[in-house]
């Protein structure tokens, strides 16, 4: 099954992604949902665009 799907996944450019867990308080919770609601998108993708935007503001998204 391997050998079928390698010749269509470029494994040279894959990006590794690693699990975090981080508490925040239930206040904080409720303003990332707003205003992830707002941009139509889920809690961890805005949260995933601001500390992207944080690290490396030539990547800014959000206004």
């Amino acid at each position: 099954m391997k050998a079928m799907f390698s010749t269509f996944l470029d494994l040279k450019n894959a990006t590794v992604v690693q699990r975090v867990n981080v508490d925040f308080p239930s206040w904080m919770v409720e303003m990332l949902d707003q205003e992830a609601v707002k941009m139509n998108v889920s809690r961890q993708a805005i949260i995933k665009m601001w500390i992207r935007e944080r690290l490396d503001p030539s990547h800014r998204i959000t206004l």
